[in-house]
């Protein structure tokens, strides 16, 4: 598996652009407040970074070879930005166009699947690894890692929202399982996959993946703040926990970044 070696311009320009579109939209939020402008562009961030996270990935998986083992993990990858996407989508729906902004809703439909998605494309990839890597001590540090996230998560966040009689039992499960997910379905294999690859090539390998790692980081911060809020009944879109999200499918843009890169080059060898 070859990945370009070094970060381009235009991989900046993606990260640059994610940020500028998140501070835009959060001043312009802080203007339109009781608005309906407000919810507009809570919801804009999320759709152009989440869209252009989902195209840039599939983009450069279709272009591989069917040989080619970064087909299938990109593929999974981005079949699960995609389906965050949709998500983004309907919800984004339902609050600015229907007015409403249940919890849980129809979206949830999308997001769910997305972490098996995911979740699936990382372990691919990790396994990938395992002729060629010692893979037993990323994955020690990795679960290390979660276990620790998951005790701290648990006395302070988890274990009071399941105990939040104020909204049922669902509600409670969905709000917890979502940071539970982004822990052990996506940060999991990431933080492992990101330091199996470290002592490829300089580190020039593992770049991408840490990169992938950080968004995971940003939508499970996210994540874990959005169903605190909805428990406290606090959350309006466009608060500032959202630019976790933002970032963190900004973050994974960079990360396919590369990916297009080499997919092109595939192409060439291909058709000279």
């Amino acid at each position: 598996m070859r990945i370009t070696r070094v970060v381009s311009r235009r991989t900046w320009g993606i990260a640059g652009a994610g940020v500028v579109v998140s501070v835009v939209c959060l001043a312009l939020i802080r203007r339109s407040v009781g608005t309906d402008a407000e919810a507009f562009f809570g919801n804009l961030p999320s759709l152009l970074t989440g869209g252009a996270a989902s195209f840039t990935v599939l983009w450069a998986a279709l272009r591989f070879d069917r040989s080619e083992k970064l087909r299938r993990e990109w593929l999974w990858i981005g079949f699960g930005v995609s389906a965050i996407f949709i998500g983004d989508a309907v919800y984004a729906y339902l609050e600015v166009v229907a007015k409403q902004a249940p919890w849980p809703s129809i979206a949830d439909l999308f997001y769910v699947p997305s972490f098996l998605l995911l979740g699936g494309g990382l372990l691919v990839a990790l396994l990938g690894f395992r002729d060629s890597l010692n893979i037993k001590r990323p994955l020690a540090v990795s679960l290390a890692t979660c276990a620790l996230a998951t005790v701290v998560l648990w006395t302070s966040v988890f274990w009071p929202a399941l105990g939040d009689v104020k909204v049922t039992l669902f509600e409670r499960i969905l709000g917890v399982g979502y940071p539970v997910g982004d822990l052990w379905l996506l940060a999991f294999p990431a933080i492992a996959l990101a330091i199996a690859l470290s002592r490829l090539g300089g580190g020039r390998l593992a770049w991408p993946w840490w990169a992938l790692t950080a968004g995971f980081v940003g939508i499970a911060v996210s994540d874990t703040m959005f169903a605190l809020m909805q428990n406290a009944d606090t959350y309006s879109s466009g608060s500032l926990i959202d630019a976790g999200w933002w970032l963190g499918y900004t973050a994974i843009a960079v990360a396919a970044r590369p990916v297009v890169d080499q997919a092109m080059a595939d192409i060439l060898v291909r058709t000279t």
